[in-house]
Parts: structure tokens; C-alpha cells; sequence
């Protein structure tokens, strides 16, 4: 009489490949609990005190919000364009989710923060706003261009007469005083040379 086969053949290693694999499992899970645990505050079981176990912890698994995004009071680079009657005008591509811009799907407008950071490390002279009696941007803009800058950008989105401001954001104490929730720190006017 030939023999039943049920379908369930018990592997060659007697089950042991299961065993290993929730091993790791649980050891992956328990390395990714004490990441999160030590990048809470200080707590009655752990204290913030720079210890060997939470030091390294923040530095091999950082759980907070620094490891995606800038710090959100970081300067920022802000660019305008001038004509010759000082009217100024806003050059940015941004925001990504804007109908110019395709909703983001278009990617070209991302390539204006390195141009824009490109031209602004050669600037030498910069206008400090805060030594200025009124709007530093028109102030600015009257000027004249303080040099002329190559605009290496493969696809440039400033040429000609260009500002760029480095802008703060107001700090916190002082929003009231303020319409804006950035403040002008000091600008350039600069001639854009485009390729």
C-alpha cells in the first residue's frame, strides 16, 4: 500500500529556521523600542544626562524631527528681481504645490534654492537692513549692483538685475511687532550673468 502524503513536509534542520528568524525579529523590535525610549525626555527610568547608552543611541538611531527637515530658524535666502525703475518683483518658484509648478509634480522649481545659495556664496558686499531708516528692499533696489555674479545654474531661473535678501524668522517675543513672520537681515543687489 503506498503512503499518504499530507502536503507538510518538516524541514531539514528539525524547525529551527523559524526559531532563528523571530529571534531577530525580536531583537530588531527591542533595538528599535530603545532608540525611541531614549530619545523621550527625561523620565523617572531615564535621565537626560548625556550617558553612554542614550549617547549612543542619538548618534547611530537619531528619533526626532532634526533628522528630516533644517531647523525651521535657520536664515534663508529670498530672491527678487529688479528693473531699472526699482520696481521690485518675487522670483521665487516656490511653493512646490502651486499650479505653475504642476501641483509638484514638476521638479525644475527645487533647483532654484542651489542656484539661488550658489550666487549668494560669491556675493562679497552685502546691505545690512538693520543699519537702514525704511524698507531695506526698496532701499536696495535703488542702488546699484554691487557686482556682477555667473549664474552657473544649468537651468536659470535668475538673470539680470537680482536681490537676494538673507531673511530671519521674528523671533517669538517680539511677533506682535511684526507683519511678517520673517525679517529682512541684509540683502545684495547683484547683475546675474546667465550662460
Amino acid at each position: 500500500m503506498a503512503a499518504h502524503q499530507t502536503g507538510v513536509e518538516k524541514d531539514d534542520d528539525g524547525g529551527h529556521r523559524g526559531a532563528g528568524a523571530s529571534v531577530t525579529l525580536t531583537l530588531v523590535i527591542l533595538v528599535l523600542a530603545g532608540s525611541i525610549f531614549y530619545a523621550l525626555p527625561s523620565n523617572t527610568l531615564s535621565v537626560r544626562d548625556g550617558g553612554t547608552v542614550r549617547t549612543l543611541f542619538a548618534r547611530t538611531m537619531p528619533q526626532n524631527w532634526a533628522f528630516f527637515t533644517k531647523p525651521p530658524n535657520d536664515p534663508e535666502l529670498v530672491p527678487y528681481t529688479a528693473d531699472g525703475d526699482g520696481s521690485v518683483d518675487f522670483a521665487s518658484t516656490m511653493p512646490n504645490g502651486s499650479a505653475e509648478n504642476l501641483y509638484g509634480l514638476t521638479r525644475t522649481q527645487r533647483a532654484q534654492g542651489p542656484e539661488i545659495a550658489n550666487m549668494a556664496n560669491r556675493i562679497e558686499e552685502w546691505t545690512d537692513c538693520g543699519s537702514l531708516n525704511g524698507d531695506c528692499l526698496s532701499e536696495v533696489a535703488s542702488g546699484t549692483p554691487v557686482q556682477w555674479v555667473e549664474n552657473t545654474s544649468p537651468v536659470p531661473t535668475l538673470c539680470g538685475k537680482v536681490i537676494i535678501a538673507r531673511t530671519e524668522p521674528v523671533p517669538w517675543p517680539y511677533r506682535d511687532k511684526y507683519r511678517g513672520w520673517r525679517i529682512d537681515d541684509e540683502m545684495a543687489l547683484i547683475e546675474a550673468r546667465c550662460r
